[in-house]
């Protein structure tokens, strides 16, 4: 009996150090820091200050350098012009939100606050990267939706989100962009998912736990976005689940 004893806590305890190696290995847990872009120049009336995100402890330093730029370009490079250079005159504020992180996946908010030096006026932008943790590389709008995706953009599927959603629809504010996505013409908003589907975009598009956001842009008007989300369940037949990105929310459906 002593021996019997013995021989199963040589077991347990051998299979709690694999376990717990296990653990190390591969539920180690990636860390995030943030850096910011600072650029001034009193000259030309620039300043521009962006804050991103950087992330440590992956097992390849050469994936986890690779993604570390990716999204430090695609934070400062949303602002550059055609030749790639920062726009004279720009007054650019931008901060970050993370949305969703997983070993895999790695879903990035940018709210922008900016206006130009010869034109005071303040505008808003929201825009978003997206990153397969696993292959080191930018996740592809056109690649993880398939043909159903048209047919599933309508103001049915997604909701209002932001931003400033009222709490209470009775009580939204009319002249707000919350007013006008759910009284708005059908026509207008047609013509919002048409623009949406033919400039399917990277950066204009989250991942969360439970929902899918869309950062989509008003049809007229000053360039600006609003953030319509669907839950997955909702729209799964828009998703080509070739693309493993996927597996990561529907699993439980």
């Amino acid at each position: 009996m002593k021996k019997r004893l013995i021989v199963l806590l040589m077991i347990l305890f051998g299979l709690a150090s694999f376990i717990e190696g296990q653990n190390n290995e591969v539920g180690k847990e990636y860390k995030i820091y943030y850096e910011n872009f600072i650029l001034t120049n009193k000259k030309n009336n620039t300043n521009i200050v962006i804050k991103y995100p950087q992330i440590k402890g992956m097992s390849s330093k050469e994936n986890q350098n690779k993604i570390n730029k990716l999204i430090k370009d695609k934070a400062i490079y949303t602002f550059y012009d055609d030749d790639k250079e920062i726009i004279e005159g720009l007054n650019l504020n931008v901060n970050t939100e993370i949305i969703y992180f997983s070993k895999k996946i790695i879903s990035i908010k940018y709210f922008a606050k900016y206006y130009y030096w010869d034109n005071m006026k303040t505008y808003e932008s929201i825009y978003a990267t997206n990153l397969d943790l696993i292959n080191a590389e930018l996740i592809d709008a056109k690649k993880i939706f398939n043909n159903n995706l048209k047919k599933i953009l309508s103001r049915n599927l997604f909701t209002y989100k932001g931003p400033y959603k009222s709490k209470d629809l009775k009580n939204i504010e009319t002249n707000t962009y919350e007013y006008g996505y759910v009284y708005g013409d059908d026509e207008i908003i047609v013509e919002l998912f048409d623009r949406y589907y033919n400039e399917l975009r990277d950066d204009r598009y989250y991942f969360d736990k439970d929902k899918f956001t869309l950062i989509v842009e008003i049809p007229s008007g000053p360039t600006s976005v609003i953030e319509l989300c669907s839950d997955y369940n909702s729209i799964k037949s828009a998703f080509n689940l070739n693309y493993k990105i996927w597996n990561e929310f529907i699993n439980k459906y």
